[in-house]
C-alpha cells in the first residue's frame, strides 16, 4: 500500500505527542509567587493564595525577599492565616539576618522556611497574609515572596 509520506508519519508523531502529553501535564512539584513592596495596594500586607488541597502531600514552606541594602538584617513577618472553612490563624515570625543567600551589585538575597514537612489541618485553599511591621524602616525592601514545595508523605 503507498500511503502519502504524511500519512506515514501520522501513527508515530501520534504516539510521540501521546507521550509528551502524559508527561508534560503533571502537576509540579511547587511553585514560588513573589509580591513587589509597591503591589500591596497601600495596605503594605501581601496577600498569598496557598494550594493545600493534596492529601497525599506534605508541605515545605519558605519565605525570601531581596533589599537593596549594604547592612544584613532580619526581616520580621506578622503572619494570618485562613483555612478554606474560614478558621483564623495568627503568629510572628522572622527571616534571620541568617537567611541571607547571596549578594548581586547592590542586593541582598534572603531565604527563611516558615514550614517544612507540614501537613494541613483542613485540605484546600488557604489564604496566607503577611505584613512586616515596620516595613517602612527597612530601607530597599523590594517585596515578599512565597515558594511552595509538594513532596508525597508515605501512608
Amino acid at each position: 500500500m503507498n500511503l502519502p509520506s504524511y500519512r506515514k508519519l501520522a501513527v508515530p508523531i501520534l504516539c510521540i505527542m501521546a507521550v509528551c502529553c502524559i508527561a508534560g501535564c503533571t502537576e509540579p512539584a511547587g511553585y514560588e509567587i513573589f509580591i513587589r513592596q509597591g503591589d500591596t495596594a497601600g495596605t503594605g500586607r501581601y496577600d498569598f493564595r496557598l494550594d493545600m488541597s493534596d492529601s497525599l502531600s506534605a508541605y515545605d514552606i519558605a519565605f525570601f525577599t531581596r533589599t537593596d541594602n549594604d547592612s544584613l538584617f532580619s526581616v520580621p513577618l506578622d503572619i494570618r492565616l485562613i483555612s478554606p472553612s474560614g478558621k483564623e490563624y495568627r503568629e510572628s515570625v522572622h527571616i534571620p539576618a541568617s537567611g541571607f543567600r547571596a549578594r548581586s551589585g547592590f542586593s541582598a538575597e534572603y531565604r527563611g522556611d516558615y514550614r517544612t514537612g507540614a501537613v494541613p489541618a483542613e485540605y484546600g485553599i488557604w489564604m496566607l497574609q503577611v505584613t512586616i511591621p515596620g516595613q517602612d524602616r527597612l530601607h530597599g525592601l523590594r517585596g515578599l515572596g512565597l515558594s511552595v514545595r509538594k513532596d508525597k508523605r508515605i501512608e
